[in-house]
């Protein structure tokens, strides 16, 4: 949260703007292998991702999907 004089305003992650889920869940926007629905050879890989954001700090979560995300597309190419 940022304060001053004039106003007030919050920051938080982008948690779940992306989310990952099935093709029939409405509220997804990429698949489990971080690619967006309806569009070829873009995905996703940061925290948006993430359905929900996390209690925590976010960097580890991140970290280990952009390496899951790294995996995948590695795997996809050969």
């Amino acid at each position: 949260m940022v304060v001053c004089r004039y106003r007030l305003e919050t920051s938080s992650e982008g948690a779940g703007t992306c989310r990952i889920g099935a093709p029939d869940d409405r509220l997804a926007v990429v698949d489990p292998m971080c690619r967006v629905y309806g569009v070829d050879g873009l995905r996703v890989v940061d925290g948006s991702v993430m359905p929900a954001l996390v209690c925590a700090n976010t960097n580890i979560p991140i970290i280990m999907i952009a390496e899951k995300a790294a995996d995948l597309i590695k795997a996809s190419v050969r």
